[in-house]
């Protein structure tokens, strides 16, 4: 079990997660937290997914094959450059 304060809650911004009551509830509930008009909605160095989000999404609709016409072609694509993404990104 985590101790108490041994968590850190990532703030994505989600429209859901924005809503009064939500900010409410995570203002009384999560330590150090920052509301909605407090972070911007990107914090680049917490962000690390985003970033292989992005080299993804090029090698799915940037690459020769050209941009996927079906949803098979699609999910093709999409399992392909998971595939390619190196252990190092």
């Amino acid at each position: 079990m985590f101790a108490q304060n041994d968590w850190i809650f990532e703030h994505d911004h989600a429209r859901a997660h924005d809503t009064k009551v939500a900010q409410e509830w995570l203002y009384e509930n999560v330590p150090d937290f920052f509301g909605k008009d407090e972070t911007s909605a990107k914090l680049d160095g917490l962000w690390c997914i985003e970033r292989i989000w992005a080299v993804k999404a090029y090698k799915v609709y940037c690459n020769v094959k050209g941009q996927p016409a079906t949803l098979d072609e699609l999910r093709e694509q999409i399992i392909t450059a998971w595939k390619s993404l190196s252990v190092k990104i």
